[in-house]
């Protein structure tokens, strides 16, 4: 809820057999600020079963969403390659969404950049040390 320039969360907690009933649900009241009176919950927002998810997160003042999945019996990498693909091919997202790939396809990413850095600057320390000691380039080559 929006009160000035300030945001407000508003939840409702019901019990357990009430979650489910949407008919009753949307004839839940809610009081109006400065006791304007009192609306029914239907009027302010879509009720019914649905796929979304139940609670909006927020990661550096955006809304995020997290999509988790097992990859058994397959290679992570390919895994991820095929789900980006079929999110390029079939899902087009309106201006300003994007997808993100994490979790340990992320941090093998980050290790396999890692391990490439290192190598090559292990074969360049390589190099200059047998520059030291040999002073030509055919023969460290």
């Amino acid at each position: 809820m929006l009160e000035g320039q300030r945001r407000f969360d508003l939840l409702v907690r019901l019990e357990e057999g009430y979650r489910t009933d949407y008919a009753n649900l949307g004839r839940l009241r809610i009081d109006l600020p400065e006791g304007r009176g009192q609306i029914e919950l239907r009027e302010l927002a879509d009720i019914g079963e649905g796929t979304g998810p139940n609670a909006v997160n927020r990661e550096y003042a955006r809304r995020r969403i997290v999509i988790r999945c097992n990859t058994q019996d397959r290679d992570l990498a390919g895994a991820v390659a095929e789900i980006q693909q079929r999110i390029t091919e079939r899902v087009n997202l309106p201006e300003g969404y994007f997808a993100e790939y994490g979790g340990q396809f992320e941090s093998q990413q980050r290790a396999t950049t890692l391990i490439a850095v290192l190598a090559g600057i292990s074969v360049v320390g390589m190099f200059v040390v047998l520059m030291i000691l040999y002073p030509s380039i055919r023969i460290c080559l």
